[in-house]
């Protein structure tokens, strides 16, 4: 079956053609953004980065409406397919090494940074996003979404070390902006990270005053919070209980899940960084903690739709060498792999 059908697939090849002519506008000229609210372009301006990317995973849907093909000529497509890709990545490539020139040459315009900042994260590049978001702040002021995305560089980069910057940074973006849903979540998340329980309840509370329940960051507040409420109720001695930043710890120490505060301090760092992966994407290891992680939490159905979802970001399966393999050692199943 198709996993586009024939509208779907139009109004994908017409937002990649939009794309790529609001990225030749947005670095046709030199006058620097009007507008100061980061929040507003953050999206599309990730967005004119990762078409070669969109393209990778549009190409791979296969033609609406046609039937199964010949072995022989599935071959042959897989083989044009192949090329279509390694070129979009090159066009990427080059799209990438195109606007670093750019902030060689034109270093305070703040479009360039933003749109760095974002990518560079998308690829696993954290200390360069901590460098580009830096600029972003210095140059556009201590927003809450640029502090935000400071923060979160910060941690990512910290991989799961210890990160003094990034408390002062997510307070100061809540004081700027105490409806800014992302500061408030990544400020209880670390005040919880670092035990500082009474500030984290109060912090959950009032991120969750911010949603209606129906949001998909409300069930990781909540887990949030009940973790914060129960003050982690771990043993220092522990292993599983020490602090990890982002990186979820289900796959690391399944004894952990008897424990019901432990188990909603898992689940809570596993749905966040879904969240994450969701919004801006990731590493291929990242995907595939995920999926260890929903495995070991014995979710399988969220195991595989995160195991597909990472499928589609990486369809190279050279790649995928270590997650295709555990996808089947999980019985995720077996066809996605060979796409």
């Amino acid at each position: 079956a198709g996993k586009l059908n024939e509208a779907d697939a139009e109004a994908a090849r017409a937002e990649l053609a939009r794309e790529l002519v609001r990225h030749r506008q947005a670095f046709g000229h030199s006058e620097p953004a009007a507008s100061s609210s980061w929040a507003g372009r953050a999206i599309p301006l990730v967005s004119l980065l990762v078409v070669g990317l969109a393209v990778l995973i549009y190409s791979d849907v296969g033609r609406p409406g046609m039937p199964a093909a010949p072995l022989a000529l599935m071959q042959q497509n897989a083989a044009a397919d192949a090329a279509e890709r390694q070129a979009a990545a090159d066009d990427f490539a080059k799209a990438l090494a195109e606007v670093e020139k750019r902030m060689q040459e034109n270093p305070s315009d703040i479009r360039g940074w933003q749109v760095l900042g974002p990518a560079y994260l998308r690829l696993g590049r954290y200390d360069d996003a901590v460098s580009a978001f830096r600029k972003v702040v210095e140059l556009g002021g201590p927003t809450a979404p640029a502090q935000t995305a400071l923060a979160e560089a910060l941690i990512m980069a910290a991989n799961g070390g210890e990160t003094p910057e990034v408390l002062p940074l997510l307070e100061s973006a809540v004081l700027e902006d105490p409806n800014y849903v992302r500061a408030r979540f990544f400020l209880a998340a670390e005040l919880t990270r670092t035990r500082q329980w009474d500030t984290a309840v109060e912090n959950w509370r009032a991120l969750m005053s911010l949603g209606d329940g129906t949001e998909d960051w409300y069930d990781v507040a909540r887990n949030g919070l009940s973790v914060a409420l129960a003050r982690g109720e771990v043993s220092p001695s522990d292993p599983a209980a020490a602090p990890s930043g982002s990186q979820p710890s289900a796959d690391a120490a399944p004894s952990a899940l008897n424990d019901p505060a432990q188990r909603e301090r898992i689940v809570s760092m596993v749905a966040g960084l879904q969240a994450r992966l969701d919004d801006q994407g990731g590493s291929i290891e990242e995907w595939t903690r995920l999926v260890r992680s929903y495995v070991v939490l014995n979710e399988p159905d969220k195991a595989r739709a995160a195991y597909e979802a990472a499928v589609q970001a990486f369809p190279d399966a050279a790649q995928r060498a270590d997650l295709d393999a555990l996808a089947a050692r999980s019985g995720l199943g077996g066809t996605t792999q060979n796409q």
